[in-house]
């Protein structure tokens, strides 16, 4: 076991808790984690360095921005190391290669939260008033002050050792649940106060359930409002089953679609705020270069524009500022509701769900309608001001630069894919066709990743187990295999590839469904390697440290290629030709090795995620920024980026059928693989 004593001294434990060494860091250790079996990365929080068993220390050529700092460290199965990195605005999640140092971008513009956020005060602080102590409730109505230990949520209050005990015993009590604590502690208040009283008739427990008007009555309120109803069952009929209906599902859905969406508005407001003041020094500029022909005059003025333009920025912060923390708070609110449905579906009741889904559904549903309302009225605020680019009679049309306005401009913000009910793809007449969708839940799997064409029309997804998809029979059979595959591909002889990092390249017999697979590399492969895999000519392409390498099918190295940047996509031409891309440029190398660039001219916000070539040796990409993404054609000369596809979700991956003009994208953050048929 490795810890720290100081912020430069680790310590090794044996199983016993004896230290048996002591290193020491040589920088203020802020991260630590293990480098699988070869000692540790640590991190100040600007700088990375691997450090062996024996305290060697190796400094990781890792570049990072004067704004930014690491916040976290780890790393994956395959011993790939992975960080957080932040500024001010925004963060990033990176896999970072340790011998280049080059940051492969996970994850980005995730939200930077407040170190210590405010905590919002539940039912036990104001339960115990100012003390810090959580006191039981049955002891105190019986003048004991005994600490409490856990909470039931059947009868909503906390319990100390000795209640808990009599509690489980208690012929009525003996089906509650109880939790701790300190897990009570972290429930919203909404939950704990929950109450199974009804609220218009206080001595009456709520104990019917109304399906006709969705709510949870007395047995007053169903003779006084519910007589003429049909469809009225005891709460416990209704509860049963809640942990496995749609009810739990649907409103977490709907909370992390709310949450989504004021993350969005968050992200909306902060960029208003640096565009203002990228506009307040624009406009501050102009007047200053003004200045400089009519000094006497604008020193007067420029006092009046900058209490206005002051006025206008003060006021626009304000009210986004505002806006912010409103929104804030509400997302939090809604976050704490997931938790405590969390919570109780794994310790209470199904009464107990059952009242908390209405409650929190009804919370929700306020919430939503706030939100709705916010986003048809959302708007961004502008400062404007009227142009100058005039110099003769101008004293007194010179007062006009004062006249800073704020304009408020409508916006719209993306919605998540299952709250927009719309189709989300809109293709380019006559370019691709869609022939059929297949979703990572019809796949039973998490997320789809890298997928490929067998020529009998199956598809093969990466993964663990590897799937297997028969697009003419709509059936699913999976492979099973011993580690994580991140990458396939298949010849025209259905022999089917797949890349495993840090172990290699096997052949997968997808007609057994355990370990249906052979090694092909016959040396073990190091940190990074086998990445991905491609197929030409009987001759099986990956990665490895020295570049990109061609195996054949015993497993022997034929060919090292050499590559001038890191390949993160890889596609291969029928003549031997490679396309290669880091996200950023592609390049083209010719089987005699020579490097050329394919001249993009890809907007800075826009990054290149999968790459492949039709049978006809046409280049095609996706490529997307955070809003939207497209698949196109490139004119492998002239580098024009021709349309195929547009208005895709995070496409991610695209591959070609080897013998039809078909064609396959992963989209919308994995969820989902298209096949298109290409027309033109």
């Amino acid at each position: 076991m490795y810890s720290n004593t100081n912020s430069r001294e680790i310590i090794v434990l044996n199983e016993d808790q004896t230290i048996v060494k002591s290193l020491k860091t040589k920088i203020k250790l802020e991260f630590m984690c293990m480098a699988g079996y070869n000692g540790l990365f640590i991190s100040d929080g600007k700088s990375i360095k691997h450090m062996t068993e024996n305290g060697s220390i190796s400094r990781i050529p890792y570049t990072l921005k004067r704004d930014n700092e690491i916040t976290g460290l780890d790393v994956d199965e395959q011993g790939q190391l992975y960080a957080c990195t932040s500024n001010k605005e925004n963060g990033t999640v990176v896999r970072i290669n340790t011998t280049t140092g080059y940051k492969e971008p996970i994850l980005e513009n995730l939200i930077i939260v407040e170190k210590n956020p405010p905590k919002v005060p539940g039912a036990l602080e104001r339960m115990a008033g100012a003390s810090n102590i959580k006191w039981c409730e049955p002891c105190s109505r019986d003048g004991e002050n005994q600490p409490a230990d856990s909470w039931c949520s059947d009868c909503n209050e906390p319990l100390c050792v000795e209640c808990a005990k009599f509690h489980r015993k208690g012929k009525i009590t003996a089906n509650h649940k109880t939790i701790p604590i300190l897990e009570a502690e972290k429930l919203d208040s909404t939950i704990l106060d929950i109450s199974e009283s009804c609220h218009i008739h206080d001595d009456q427990t709520l104990s019917f359930f109304c399906v006709q008007h969705d709510t949870i009555c007395c047995a007053f309120c169903l003779r006084e409002s519910h007589n003429a109803c049909k469809n009225v069952q005891s709460i416990e009929n209704a509860s049963k089953g809640v942990k496995m209906g749609t009810a739990i599902d649907d409103l977490q859905r709907r909370i992390s679609d709310f949450s989504l969406i004021v993350g969005r508005i968050v992200e909306i407001y902060r960029k208003n705020l640096n565009s203002i003041s990228e506009k307040k020094k624009e406009l501050k500029e102009t007047f200053r270069n003004v200045q400089k022909d009519l000094n006497t005059y604008l020193d007067d003025l420029e006092r009046v524009i900058d209490n206005n333009l002051n006025d206008c920025d003060k006021e626009c912060k304000d009210e986004i500022e505002k806006n912010i923390k409103d929104l804030t708070t509400r997302k939090s609110r809604s976050d704490s509701w997931q938790t405590a449905i969390e919570m109780l579906t794994e310790h209470a009741s199904e009464t107990r769900i059952f009242a908390a889904v209405k409650t929190i559904d009804n919370l929700q549903v306020k919430e939503e309608t706030f939100l709705s309302k916010m986003q048809e009225n959302l708007t961004a605020f502008e400062l404007r001001s009227p142009p100058c680019d005039f110099m003769e009679k101008i004293k007194p049309i010179l007062i006009t630069l004062s006249e800073v306005k704020i304009e408020k401009i409508k916006i719209t913000v993306q919605l998540p894919i299952n709250v927009q009910q719309v189709q989300a793809y809109k293709f380019q007449q006559e370019k691709a066709l869609l022939v059929q969708k297949i979703s990572c839940s019809l796949l039973k799997m998490p997320t789809l990743s890298k997928n490929c064409f067998t020529v009998d029309d199956r598809i093969v997804c990466s993964g663990q187990p590897i799937h297997v998809y028969d697009m003419t029979r709509s059936s699913v059979k999976t492979v099973k295999v011993s580690f994580i595959s991140t990458d396939v591909t298949c010849d025209l002889k259905n022999n089917i590839y797949a890349s495993f990092p840090s172990v290699g390249i096997s052949h997968i017999d997808t007609m057994k469904s355990r370990e249906g697979f052979r090694r092909m590399n016959k040396i073990m492969s190091k940190s990074g390697e086998y990445q991905w895999v491609k197929l030409h000519n009987d001759l099986i392409y990956s990665n490895t440290s020295e570049g990109i390498v061609l195996l054949n099918k015993e497993g022997t190295v034929v060919k090292t290629v050499i590559c001038t940047i890191t390949p993160t996509f890889v596609c291969l031409e029928k003549c031997g030709g490679i396309y290669i891309s880091n996200g950023k440029s592609i390049i083209h190398i010719t089987e005699s090795g020579e490097h050329n660039e394919i001249p993009t001219n890809l907007k800075t916000e826009y990054t290149i995620t999968g790459m492949d070539v039709d049978r006809q040796r046409q280049l095609y990409a996706c490529i997307c920024n955070d809003e939207e993404g497209s698949v196109v054609r490139i004119n492998t000369t002239t580098g024009y980026k021709e349309p195929i596809l547009g208005d895709l979700v995070t496409p991610s991956y695209i591959a070609f059928h080897p013998t039809k003009n078909m064609f396959l994208v992963t989209t919308d953050y994995g969820k989902e693989c298209s096949v298109y048929q290409v027309t033109n």
